[in-house]
């Protein structure tokens, strides 16, 4: 019966534990997402102050 015990408790850490990990798997894919989304953001607001500042100096 003690043996039993402690197998399920054993068994309810496990669940815990992978639960955790899974959410958290999750999470550090929404980063991964966001982390994507700026950087693209970044590199066209980066190549459009580029272009502009060509065309500013080829007025000049």
């Amino acid at each position: 019966m003690e043996l039993k015990k402690h197998t399920e408790e054993a068994a309810s850490k496990v669940a815990a534990v992978l639960q955790r990990a899974e959410e958290q798997g999750q999470m550090i894919e929404s980063l991964h997402t966001s982390v994507a989304m700026y950087k693209r953001l970044y590199e066209e607001e980066h190549s459009l102050h580029l272009s502009h500042t060509h065309s500013s100096e080829a007025l000049a």
